[in-house]
C-alpha cells in the first residue's frame, strides 16, 4: 500500500532487528478496501511464520495536513465488525468492551480534563514507510517524529 519499493523488504527487517536485541514487539495493520481479504493471511503470517502478536484496527483518519484522501479506502462500518467477528477473539472483546461501558460509562472522562485522550507515544509508536519512528495524536494534529538512525 505505500508503492515505495522495497518498503516491504525493510520492514521485515526493522522486524528482524528489533526482535535480535530483544525488545518487545506487536504488529498492527490498518483494514482498508484495498487489503481486507489479506488481513487474516497477515495475520497468519505475524504469528506462524514470526511469532509476533498481530492485530488489526479498521479506523483510518484524515491526514495530518488534514487531507481526506486516506478515507477513499476506509472500511464501512459493516465491513469492519464482520473482520471483526471472524477474528478469534472479536466476539468477546466487543462484549468485553460492552460490558465495560455500560458499567462505567462516564470512567473516562471523569478520570481527564479533556473530552478525549490520546494515548499516542505512550505506550507504542509507529514506523512509516521510509524508517522514521513516529508519535502521533491524529485528534489533536500534533505530529512529532524522529528520524532513524542507522
Amino acid at each position: 500500500m505505500t508503492r515505495i519499493p522495497g518498503s516491504y523488504e525493510r520492514c521485515l527487517r526493522g522486524v528482524q532487528l528489533l526482535r535480535s536485541r530483544g525488545l518487545p514487539l506487536k504488529l498492527k495493520t490498518v483494514a482498508t478496501s484495498i487489503n481486507k481479504h489479506e488481513v487474516f493471511a497477515m495475520k497468519q503470517f505475524a504469528e506462524e511464520e514470526l511469532g509476533l502478536e498481530f492485530k488489526f484496527d479498521g479506523q483510518i483518519n484524515p491526514r495530518i495536513d488534514c487531507s481526506q484522501s486516506p478515507l477513499a479506502v476506509r472500511l464501512t462500518p459493516e465491513e469492519v465488525v464482520a473482520l471483526d467477528m471472524h477474528a478469534p477473539k472479536g466476539v468477546s472483546e466487543y462484549r468485553r468492551l460492552a460490558k465495560h461501558d455500560l458499567e462505567k460509562p462516564l470512567s473516562n472522562l471523569e478520570r481527564n480534563e479533556k473530552v478525549y485522550f490520546c494515548g499516542g507515544g505512550i505506550k507504542g509508536f509507529a514506523i512509516n514507510a521510509y524508517g522514521e519512528m513516529e508519535f502521533v495524536c491524529f485528534r489533536s494534529r500534533k505530529p512529532s517524529a524522529f528520524g532513524r538512525r542507522q
